[in-house]
């Protein structure tokens, strides 16, 4: 499903999640202002890790799932 900038806005201010969020477009700007928004609202008081596709591969990201919280809240 293609979603509208408008329709992310009201989702993200509503917290009504989708299950996958896939940013793309020319402006490098909105995907991560966007992608941070998401993670802000989901995520509000669990510690937070953000990796870039270009950066890591599925086993740094099973690393990242395996391990503790260093501060015992949700990861």
């Amino acid at each position: 499903m293609v979603s509208s900038e408008l329709k992310l806005k009201n989702d993200i201010r509503k917290k009504a999640w989708q299950p996958v969020y896939f940013f793309y477009g020319e402006d490098v700007y909105k995907p991560e202002f966007y992608a941070k928004q998401i993670v802000d609202a989901l995520a509000a008081d669990a510690e937070k890790v953000r990796l870039y596709g270009s950066d890591i591969d599925v086993s740094d990201i099973d690393a990242h799932l395996a391990t503790m919280s260093l501060w015992s809240g949700p990861k």
